[in-house]
């Protein structure tokens, strides 16, 4: 069986946009259903941003301690969304309203990420977008090595829910999903990404890591 983490970005109450209590996603993907929670303090203005946050001793889906970190390296932004009550927290979509951004404002342009204490294996990594229709798009690119997926909600299997006192379509989670296979980490543990901006409105909302 995979050894899975996985880690769900999200915010503080309050903040703009009316933004609701979060969240954490018990979504069972077939490994387990432990959640991480990223949480750093919503963004309250535009140029409210974390410089490098870090989240440790993450859980793996089984809820076993295993001393893995995860960094973003650069300034983001926070949001918790509505959305994040969308089938309650059993359903994916409990991960992924609320979100961390970067690419405008005071934000970085690009973010880093650093996940350490790995143990040696291959590994796949999914990255989650916010999956709302958004203006400008919510799009982003994850690199890792010569390897990259672009991360960018597409609708045609959407459906339309009100959000913001308007009709708004919303991705399917796999929709809203890019992935990278065949990842190697060795002994010393860590496994080095990047992401880059190809929305307006790049907005990271959850990742999965499995080493199989």
């Amino acid at each position: 069986m995979a050894q899975v983490w996985q880690i769900d970005f999200q915010s503080d109450p309050g903040g703009m946009y009316h933004s609701v209590a979060p969240v954490t996603c018990k979504h069972d993907l077939g490994d387990g259903g432990c959640w991480n929670p990223f949480q750093v303090a919503a963004s309250r203005t535009v140029e409210h941003v974390h410089v490098d946050p870090v989240v440790g001793d993450l859980a793996d889906s089984r809820g076993d301690a295993t001393g893995v970190a995860l960094a973003i390296l650069g300034r983001v932004r926070a949001y918790n969304d509505p959305l994040v009550r969308v089938g309650g927290a059993d359903s994916l979509n409990a991960a992924l309203g609320d979100h961390i951004t970067f690419g405008h404002h005071a934000a970085s342009d690009a973010l880093e990420f650093v996940f350490t204490h790995l143990p040696p294996g291959t590994y796949r990594l999914e990255v989650y977008a916010n999956p709302t229709e958004h203006r400008p798009p919510r799009g982003f690119r994850v690199i890792v090595g010569a390897r990259s997926a672009d991360v960018a909600p597409t609708f045609a299997g959407a459906e339309t829910m009100v959000l913001h006192d308007r009709d708004t379509r919303v991705a399917t989670p796999e929709d809203a999903c890019g992935a990278l296979e065949g990842i190697a980490v060795d002994n010393t543990g860590t496994l080095r990404g990047r992401f880059e901006k190809i929305g307006g409105d790049p907005s990271i909302a959850a990742i999965r890591l499995s080493r199989r």
